[in-house]
């Protein structure tokens, strides 16, 4: 469920030096929501998370590669807009973000499904 399927595949001890910072973020992942509770930072080779402060302890940090992310939906819930980041093959987890999040990310366009 959420973070812990993702750490099982993409735990990073220590964080990459020539990370760009995206921000404050809010994610669903698989059926766990995480509202302003993950920093996010990217490189060229991939996607950084980690929780805020409080939650750490018990949420390792994650480096995603951008290989690893297989495709990216957009989905439209009430009166937003989704992208559904669809993580490792053999699956491991949807990571939900707000439009404008995606939109400061890197992500190869081929991997971009309606």
């Amino acid at each position: 469920m959420g973070w812990s399927d993702l750490v099982k595949n993409y735990k990073m001890e220590e964080p990459k030096r020539d990370l760009k910072r995206i921000g404050f973020i809010s994610a669903a992942i698989n059926s766990a929501n995480y509202n302003n509770a993950i920093v996010a930072y990217q490189n060229k080779k991939g996607l950084f998370l980690k929780t805020v402060l409080v939650f750490r302890l018990f949420h390792p940090q994650v480096f995603i590669p951008w290989e690893e992310i297989k495709e990216v939906r957009t989905k439209k819930i009430l009166f937003f807009t989704v992208k559904e980041l669809i993580v490792g093959q053999p699956f491991v987890a949807t990571i939900k973000i707000k439009n404008g999040v995606f939109k400061k990310l890197n992500i190869p366009e081929e991997k971009n499904v309606v």
